[in-house]
């Protein structure tokens, strides 16, 4: 392995192993993956959920772990509800990550593989500023393939078929 790929440092006390030479790789820049910053533009989103809604709903999960929400085609139960769940109302006094506790995400199930990835782009870029995906806030899977997620989102879509293969894995517990 050459130390060209890697900054080794020399360790400034002896090496148990007793080598002068051996040393300790410096990881310091290979954190979060860099996001992709974006302007939010929620131009053209004419979404009847309002704040008054929202904050429903942030009641309800007070009392509930789960929730199903009935409403009306073009409501913003995709897009608004979980987007106000990673990015909490300022008047409701909540924290970022009130609802994404240790880093476990929300998920969110869409019937269809392109709702799955289209509905994320749009809240990414729309509504968060962010790109999708590995290292960002919002990610998605479908199917079997790999999906756009990776343990830094706090907001993963998937298709109903795609949460049914998690909860058979045992996979229920990573979940806000």
């Amino acid at each position: 392995m050459g130390s060209s790929h890697f900054g080794l440092n020399p360790h400034k006390r002896p090496n148990i192993l007793g080598s002068r030479f051996l040393g300790s790789f410096d990881r310091s820049d290979r954190g979060k993956p860099r996001l992709l910053e974006i302007e939010p533009d929620p131009s053209g989103l004419d979404l009847g959920l309002r704040a008054e809604h929202v904050q429903e709903i942030y009641e309800a999960l007070k009392e509930n772990r789960a929730l199903i929400i009935v409403a009306p085609t073009g409501a913003g139960k995709s897009t608004v509800i979980p987007f106000r769940l990673i990015s909490p109302l300022e008047s409701s006094g909540l924290r970022h990550d009130h609802f994404t506790p240790h880093g476990k995400p929300i998920v969110v199930t869409q019937p269809r593989r392109v709702a799955t990835s289209d509905i994320p782009e749009m809240i990414a870029r729309k509504l968060y500023g962010t790109g999708v995906g590995p290292g960002s806030e919002i990610g998605y899977q479908h199917g079997e393939e790999r999906g756009q997620t990776d343990p830094w989102n706090r907001l993963i879509f998937l298709t109903d078929g795609t949460l049914l293969n998690w909860l058979a894995n045992h996979r229920a517990g990573e979940f806000s």
